[in-house]
């Protein structure tokens, strides 16, 4: 921190609640305290910009509300995120199943709400529906390359590997998958086609959480839809 003082940056530190609920997730009885020293050593230096960021999931959510009070009042200047656990685990001990997404909402419509800082959701009008594999991919330890940190599944992957053809032939030739992701549209979906929102949604539109929640790309990601019908208000 001391050798990089003239340089201006952001740091992004997670801190998932308390200490007895963040060492509790991570599974490491002394983790709080090394994130709470890293975040205070990151705070006093005026030239970072730092980021704070909460992943919600099943062990922390019924603290949500008092531990992001907590943050406010300790790091005021820092920006605070609040994103759901991705749902890629099969039994969803820490995340949530779509029917639950929308007690979630219920219970906690701030994470949802367009326009929120600690909200979890992106606000940009693009033509494209996400920027996953335009203007973004993720390399992966062994040379394959895919369309975002969070793509898991083998059809976001391009179809060569870095380390056989070089990063430039891979991009340029990702196949017939990465062509029609790069060619697909914002807000063309089968969920868009009949949503009463779908003019006003500015909202991104994430192909991975669309292809965790319901097995297909063809469908809109439920957060979206839950982010629209929350600013516009009434049945999609």
């Amino acid at each position: 921190m001391e050798k990089t003082k003239k340089y201006k940056f952001i740091v992004k530190v997670s801190l998932d609640g308390s200490e007895y609920i963040h060492n509790k997730i991570r599974g490491n009885s002394n983790a709080y305290n090394v994130t709470i020293n890293t975040i205070e050593e990151i705070y006093r230096h005026k030239n970072v910009k730092l980021y704070i960021s909460t992943t919600v999931m099943k062990d922390n959510i019924d603290y949500m509300n008092e531990f992001n009070t907590y943050i406010r009042e300790m790091f005021p200047s820092a920006i605070h995120t609040n994103d759901l656990v991705f749902p890629n685990d099969v039994n969803g001990q820490c995340s949530f199943q779509l029917k639950e997404l929308y007690e979630v909402n219920k219970r906690f419509p701030y994470l949802f709400n367009e326009g929120k800082s600690h909200s979890m959701v992106e606000r940009h009008k693009t033509v494209s529906r996400c920027s996953g594999g335009i203007s973004q991919a993720t390399i992966s330890p062994d040379g394959s390359m895919k369309i975002c940190n969070a793509a898991v599944a083998d059809i976001f992957k391009f179809e060569y590997n870095v380390f056989d053809k070089g990063l430039e032939y891979v991009w340029t030739n990702g196949g017939d998958i990465i062509e029609m992701f790069r060619n697909e549209k914002s807000h063309k979906t089968i969920d868009c086609i009949s949503c009463g929102y779908r003019e006003k949604c500015s909202i991104t539109d994430c192909r991975m959480l669309a292809y965790a929640y319901y097995n297909r790309i063809d469908r809109s990601n439920p957060i979206t839809c839950i982010t629209t019908k929350n600013r516009y208000g009434g049945e999609r």
